[in-house]
């Protein structure tokens, strides 16, 4: 993107083009060729903001903006009175929403390969079936870097609300919740939720009926001890994940606790599972 800027630039710069039709040029044909694709970036929105701004530097004065006019200036739109150069973090969010509407749902590849995505994004959060409404300040940390998480991450900076309506994903039990809010009301600290929810991901866990026996009232022993590679406990496939022995006492600290201050237990199936059973 900034050799293809700079390309521009330097054309130009050498056609020497009167102000209105450079600024028109920039719109009909800078951008398009600089932009080209961007809605695929998977960058944070920090490094889109900067991405351009040394090109910009050499661009502005053949509009007729000073060059010491501060820099945010650059990227800022003509109707708060800046010089309207495209900016890379916003046109690569709008780019990205619209991928998503354009796609997700759709019985295509790109429809499939986005429905996926999301899938293992509402695995590795494991907080609810509505990642995009989740803190991203809070939860970045746990989950892998992905074109999703980019998108997660301009929504939740410029309160844009995206609600997925397709996946239901609920916990089957009366009295049921989400194992890590759970845990996160015992007040382990920011370092221990990441270390706790990476160990869930590897007993394949999404719920508090997953690591409870059939009565809803004590812990299923079998999720205390570490699952053996190879070993399936859930329907869905879970990201792979290392777990240290350290890890693994933190996690069952954590589940004696959370059993311990349970005030009720668990009720009837009110749908189907995720969870293996052994008969």
């Amino acid at each position: 993107m900034k050799e293809v800027a700079k390309a521009w630039i330097d054309q130009a710069t050498s056609a020497k083009l009167a102000r209105r039709n450079f600024w028109l040029l920039m719109k009909a044909q800078f951008w398009p060729k600089v932009g080209y694709g961007i809605g695929a970036s998977s960058v944070k929105y920090l490094e889109l903001v900067e991405g351009l701004m040394r090109q910009y530097f050499d661009l502005v004065p053949l509009g007729g903006i000073r060059r010491s006019a501060n820099c945010m200036v650059r990227q800022l739109d003509r109707g708060f009175y800046g010089a309207g150069c495209p900016h890379p973090g916003i046109e690569c969010f709008i780019a990205q929403i619209s991928r998503i509407l354009t796609h997700y749902g759709c019985d295509t590849a790109v429809g499939r390969l986005l429905q996926v995505s999301l899938e293992l994004l509402i695995l590795e959060l494991g907080i609810g079936s509505q990642p995009f409404q989740a803190d991203y300040n809070k939860f970045n940390g746990w989950v892998t870097d992905s074109w999703l998480k980019s998108v997660w991450e301009k929504a939740f900076l410029f309160g844009v609300v995206l609600i997925e309506g397709k996946l239901k994903v609920a916990p089957p039990r009366h009295n049921d919740n989400w194992l890590m809010l759970a845990l996160g009301q015992l007040h382990f600290s920011d370092l221990e939720m990441i270390r706790l929810n990476r160990v869930r991901l590897h007993q394949q866990v999404l719920f508090v009926s997953d690591v409870m026996d059939a009565g809803g009232r004590a812990l299923n022993k079998k999720y205390l001890d570490k699952r053996a590679r190879g070993e399936s406990w859930s329907s869905y496939r879970f990201p792979t994940q290392s777990v240290s022995n350290k890890d693994l006492r933190l996690w069952r600290n954590a589940l004696h606790q959370l059993r311990l201050v349970r005030s009720t237990y668990l009720g009837d199936f009110v749908t189907w599972g995720h969870k293996q059973w052994e008969w």
